[in-house]
């Protein structure tokens, strides 16, 4: 006798691509006109895949020739440098933005080299960069390319061993929402970013100084900024993102 737990968790397995194929083929067989629809669905699925396959492979051979002299030749042999190229692979096959598809091979190329090849966090790294549209990833960057370039990048690494009790304390810096949505208007409308910036939160990558009300940031009231986490700042190291050589051109009347 079948397990009905089995049979359910199996139809969840079944990937979206699958259940369309499948839910074409049952509809072909009382609509004539379908079948065709049916059969090249599945053609162009596996074209499609095949074309992602293959852009995110020559991306990630091409930042290989860029990082050869930091490369880990002993650590592309391992298993887990194969692992991770297949958990990239399966996620770059249905991965339909050019973009993206670049950010995971740039990921790819760098979490093989000397400095990311003993991290033993990469899938969670991973995990995050999948999640995360490539505009998002440039707001990330711009977070902490302002924050470094304003504040140094002492102030961006602040960590646990901050101590608030310590009359010489840092600091803690932010970068304004305001600053945000005026340097990135050209890419997107306000809404969006600011969307996208409560969304980058739950991912982990940002942290805020508060929501609004009563919330005091340099010595305003009201204000919201943003500043990456310790999880941004690998995310940022994996796309090969250094803070050491970070920057951000910032024009004179932008509110800071």
């Amino acid at each position: 006798m079948k397990n009905p737990k089995n049979d359910r968790l199996e139809e969840v397995e079944i990937s979206v691509v699958d259940k369309i194929e499948v839910i074409l083929m049952g509809i072909s067989a009382s609509i004539p006109g379908v079948a065709s629809l049916s059969a090249g669905w599945s053609e162009w699925k596996n074209a499609k895949q095949t074309q992602y396959l293959n852009d995110l492979l020559v991306q990630y051979f091409e930042k290989m020739k860029e990082l050869e002299n930091r490369l880990d030749n002993d650590y592309i042999k391992t298993d887990e440098a194969k692992s991770i190229l297949e958990r990239t692979a399966n996620k770059a096959k249905d991965e339909t933005r050019t973009e993206k598809r670049a950010l995971l091979a740039q990921f790819l190329a760098t979490s093989s080299t000397k400095e990311l090849s003993g991290d033993k966090e990469k899938e969670m790294v991973l995990e995050t960069i999948d999640k995360l549209s490539p505009l998002q990833t440039e707001f990330l960057h711009l977070i902490t390319a302002l924050l470094v370039t304003g504040s140094g990048k002492s102030n961006v690494l602040i960590g646990s061993e901050y101590d608030p009790k310590d009359k010489n304390k840092v600091e803690i810096k932010y970068t304004f929402d305001k600053t945000i949505v005026q340097l990135c208007s050209h890419l997107t409308d306000k809404d969006s970013i600011e969307s996208a910036l409560d969304y980058m939160i739950s991912v982990g990558v940002i942290e805020t100084h508060s929501a609004r009300g009563f919330s005091t940031l340099g010595g305003q009231t009201g204000i919201k900024g943003y500043r990456p986490t310790k999880l941004g700042l690998k995310t940022l190291k994996y796309l090969d993102i250094d803070i050491d050589n970070i920057k951000v051109t910032v024009p004179n009347n932008v509110y800071n």
